[in-house]
């Protein structure tokens, strides 16, 4: 079962704990997988990032880079495509949520497609300019950071570690400085998410170095394939789930939110009906005994009349 909603992260099940990790962990390889095969070749700069991007940029306005690189307007142009696919994952997902699913399946099905269009423009399919690959590869990078960032209560980076390396030394500093371990548990998901940039990134060079461009075909296929049966798997589980399960998983729609009220309503209605035909029958009975003492008492008060008479 899924966790129930509102329910922090620290306090998952030990199984369920071990998911999110392992979710930080892929989406973090790919992303480090991904800007390996940029740097490596591709395109000679990392687009999962924003820093050498945002500081090349200024540089090259200074410095005139030359033929055959990016200039400052490129740069640019890839900063703000990661701000799109971002922009494109908060649209999506909307308020920060710990659960997977329809929304979150959409993102990576949109993210697959904009590494699909990156993949077009290497040279060894050359569908169009190289700089409108980098552009889709920084629209989906975008996009995927959006998907972990928006996991509450903890914020998780997949597609750069800086954050991460101050997030793992932040939560040891506080562990310190508090004498406890109630911090802990977010360095036991930020260090799987450190670990899996770095692993993806081994692991692009060496494909990149084998098969070139090329190298991007496992990425936007798994991130097609995923998006997919996630779409599929969470459509099926929402149609066979009741409106009370569907409340509990935070999955039920405004639709039925209105119909469960209006169903309450009229339950508290038929509650309130039944109570008041209860009491009137209450009282009636109450009624029917105090005027059957009064004509006793009347008459008894009658016969004493008599006697005294």
């Amino acid at each position: 079962m899924i966790p129930a909603k509102g329910v922090h992260l620290k306090d998952f099940k030990l199984e369920y704990f071990l998911i999110v990790a392992a979710g930080a962990f892929v989406f973090a390889f790919q992303g480090g997988y991904m800007n390996a095969v940029g740097i490596a070749g591709v395109w000679k700069t990392g687009l999962t990032h924003l820093t050498g991007s945002t500081t090349q940029s200024a540089v090259r306005m200074i410095n005139d880079p030359g033929a055959g690189t990016w200039s400052y307007r490129d740069f640019i142009y890839f900063i703000l495509s990661f701000l799109a696919g971002s922009a494109i994952g908060g649209v999506i997902i909307g308020a920060p949520r710990l659960r997977w699913g329809r929304r979150q399946g959409l993102c990576l099905l949109i993210e697959g497609i904009f590494l699909f269009l990156s993949w077009l423009s290497t040279p060894e399919v050359a569908m169009f300019d190289l700089l409108y690959g980098g552009i889709f590869l920084s629209l989906a990078m975008g996009l995927q950071n959006c998907i972990t960032s928006n996991f509450t209560p903890l914020t998780i980076r997949t597609s750069h570690v800086t954050g991460t390396i101050v997030d793992i030394g932040m939560a040891v500093g506080q562990c310190i400085n508090l004498r406890n371990t109630d911090h802990l548990w977010k360095i036991k998901i930020h260090v799987p998410t450190f670990m899996g940039f770095w692993f993806g990134a081994l692991i692009g060079v060496l494909v990149y170095n084998k098969f070139g461009g090329d190298a991007i075909i496992p990425a936007w296929v798994v991130s097609i394939t995923v998006g997919i049966l996630t779409l599929i798997v969470c459509t099926y589980i929402l149609m066979n789930q009741n409106p009370e399960e569907k409340e509990i998983s935070g999955q039920i729609t405004e639709k039925e939110i209105k119909m469960m009220e209006v169903h309450k309503e009229v339950h508290e209605d038929v509650i309130s009906f039944q109570q008041d035909v209860r009491r009137k029958k209450r009282n009636a009975r109450s009624g029917g005994s105090r005027s059957g003492s009064d004509v006793e008492s009347q008459s008894t008060s009658r016969a004493e009349s008599r006697r005294n008479t």
